[in-house]
């Protein structure tokens, strides 16, 4: 989106009003957060005890 804002010559004001979105919203980055050890320890427990699941 911001790609377009840029391309069109709108500002960032008009532009998130014309599609209904927050500035907030349109500066957002998400931070990722690696699982990959909750997921292993799940991934035990869900073996060791199968009754659990996941």
């Amino acid at each position: 989106m911001r790609y377009a804002v840029i391309e069109l010559g709108l500002g960032v004001v008009l532009a998130c009003e014309a599609v209904n979105i927050s500035r907030c919203m349109y500066y957002y980055q998400p931070k990722l957060v690696a699982d990959t050890a909750i997921i292993d320890a799940l991934s035990a427990l869900a073996e060791k005890h199968p009754k659990y699941g996941f």
